[in-house]
C-alpha cells in the first residue's frame, strides 16, 4: 500500500504527506514501525505528523522468504505441509477431470526433460 500511496501522492520527501489519506499514513507508519513506537494516532493530522517524524528512519529489510515460518520449520512439518498442499492440488485437478502421475513429473524434473513454461 505504501508503493501505491507514493504513486498516487508522490514520494514522501516531496509531498510531506500533505495529500496522504488516513489509511495511507497508517500503512506507512506500519511499514516504518519500530518496537518502541507509541500507539498509532486516531486522526489523519496526527498520523501525518508522526509520518514526518519517522520519515528519515531506515526502511525495513526485505525478507528473501515469503513466510516467516519457513526458516524455522523442521523437515517433518515442511513435508506435512507439502503433502497437504499436494492433496489440494490433486483434488482441484480431479475436479477438472485431470489426473497427475507424480512419479512421472518427479522423474521429468530430475532428468531435466520438463518442457513447461518457466
Amino acid at each position: 500500500m505504501v508503493k501505491v500511496a507514493r504513486a498516487i501522492n508522490g514520494h514522501e520527501m516531496e509531498s510531506q504527506f500533505l495529500n496522504w489519506k488516513f489509511d495511507e499514513c497508517g500503512a506507512y507508519l506500519q511499514y516504518k514501525r519500530s518496537p518502541k513506537d507509541p500507539a498509532m494516532a486516531n486522526n489523519v493530522g496526527a498520523r501525518r505528523k508522526r509520518c514526518l517524524e519517522i520519515m528519515m528512519r531506515e526502511s525495513p529489510p526485505i525478507s528473501p522468504h515469503t513466510s516467516d515460518d519457513e526458516h524455522d520449520c523442521d523437515d517433518g512439518a515442511l513435508k506435512e505441509r507439502t503433502s497437504a498442499e499436494q492433496a489440494v492440488v490433486d483434488a482441484l485437478m480431479q475436479m477438472g477431470g485431470t489426473t497427475i502421475d507424480h512419479e512421472d513429473c518427479n522423474s521429468m524434473v530430475e532428468e531435466d526433460e520438463w518442457e513447461g513454461d518457466a
